[in-house]
C-alpha cells in the first residue's frame, strides 16, 4: 500500500458545504487527467489471473465512482496517521474491484466553515509508486485551489481531454537501436531458455511467498545492484565503443553471470535498506527544518529484504 498525506492551511475559511462537493469534482476532474485512478482490479478473468482494466464510463458510473472512493470524513481532530492505520487494514482492491481513495478530513467548523483540512492519498503500489503519488496530489491540489477560489467558473470542458499536438515522429531518447536477424534472435532466445532467464529478465520470488496467496494481486520485489563496469562500453585509450550487436550481448553476458550469483546466493540480498537510509538522512533533517512536508507514507517492509 502507499499513502500520501498533506494538512491545508487555508487563508480564507471555505464553507463546509461547498468543500465536500468541490473535493468531489476534482476527484472526477482527476479521473480524466490520470484514468488508471479509476481502473478496477480483476481478481478473476479469462487467464485466471489478476488484471489491472480500465473501462470508459458513463456520468452516472463516474458519479457513482467518486462517491464509492472520494472519502469524506465528519469533521473533527484531525490525525492522518491514525487513519492511515486504520484504512491501512482493509483488503485492496475492495468488492468493486477499486484500488484507490481519496479521504478528505475537514477540521473542526467554526461559523460554517473551516479553515484547515487534511487529504490522504491511498493507493495500491502496482499502479503508482511515490513519486506518482505525489504528481496526482499535486494536480489535485492545484484543481482544487481553483474551484475553491472565488473566480472559479466551470467550462462546459472540465472533464474532457486536453488537446493534444499532431505526433510528428519519433520521440528522441539517449538509447540506441540494435537489429538482429531472425536466425541471431532465435540462437539467444534459445540460450536463454537454457540459463532459465528471458530478455525482460523479472525476477519472480512466489515460490517464497505463502501459496495461498499466490494469485494476490501485488508483488513482492527486492532491489539489488547490477553493477556493469563502465569499462566495458569504453576502449583501451578511453574512447566511447560503438553499441553494437558484440557490445550488447557482452554486457547481456555479464548481466546473466550476476543473475546467476545472487540465484546461486542461500537467501536473495536486497539493497532496499541502504536506499532507504540514504533517502531518511536527507528526508529526516528536512522534515525537521520544515523544509519539505512530512511524508504521511510507510516504508513497504517487504521491499527491504525477502
Amino acid at each position: 500500500m502507499l499513502f500520501f498525506g498533506v494538512t491545508i492551511d487555508l487563508h480564507d475559511p471555505v464553507s463546509i458545504t461547498k468543500l465536500g462537493p468541490s473535493a468531489q469534482e476534482c476527484w472526477c476532474w482527476l479521473h480524466f487527467q490520470f484514468p488508471t485512478i479509476a481502473s478496477s482490479i480483476l481478481n478473476e478473468s479469462n487467464y485466471k489471473l489478476p488484471m489491472l482494466v480500465y473501462k470508459t464510463a458513463s456520468p452516472q458510473e463516474i458519479s457513482q465512482w467518486a462517491q464509492r472512493t472520494l472519502v469524506v470524513h465528519p469533521p473533527s481532530h484531525i490525525n492522518l496517521d491514525q487513519l492511515r492505520v486504520n484504512e491501512g487494514q482493509k483488503k485492496v482492491p475492495s468488492s468493486d474491484g477499486d484500488h484507490t481513495w481519496m479521504h478528505l478530513v475537514p477540521g473542526e467548523i467554526t461559523n460554517g466553515a473551516v479553515s484547515k483540512f487534511c487529504l490522504l492519498f491511498h493507493t495500491h503500489h502496482s499502479p503508482f509508486d511515490g513519486a506518482g503519488s505525489k504528481i496526482i496530489v499535486n494536480h489535485y491540489l492545484t484543481q482544487l485551489a481553483k474551484v475553491l477560489s472565488d473566480s472559479y467558473g466551470a467550462s462546459e470542458d472540465t472533464y474532457r481531454f486536453s488537446a493534444r499536438p499532431k505526433d510528428t515522429g519519433w520521440l528522441k531518447t539517449r538509447r540506441a537501436e540494435v537489429l538482429f536477424t531472425m536466425e541471431e534472435s532465435a540462437g539467444i532466445q534459445t540460450a536463454l531458455r537454457i540459463s532459465g532467464f528471458t530478455l525482460t529478465h523479472l525476477a519472480n520470488f512466489r515460490g517464497r511467498l505463502d501459496p495461498n496467496h499466490a494469485l494476490h494481486p501485488g508483488y513482492v520485489l527486492g532491489v539489488f545492484m547490477t553493477r556493469i563496469p563502465v569499462s566495458v562500453f569504453l576502449s583501451p585509450d578511453g574512447t566511447v565503443l560503438p553499441l553494437d550487436r558484440d557490445m550488447l550481448l557482452w554486457v547481456a553476458d555479464i548481466a546473466k553471470g550476476q543473475y546467476q550469483a545472487h540465484i546461486e546466493l542461500p537467501a536473495g540480498l536486497s539493497c532496499m535498506l541502504q536506499v532507504g537510509e540514504a533517502y531518511t538522512s536527507a528526508i529526516m533533517p528536512a522534515v525537521s527544518a520544515n523544509i519539505r512536508f512530512s511524508p504521511y507514507c510507510h516504508i513497504d517492509i517487504s521491499k527491504l529484504a525477502y
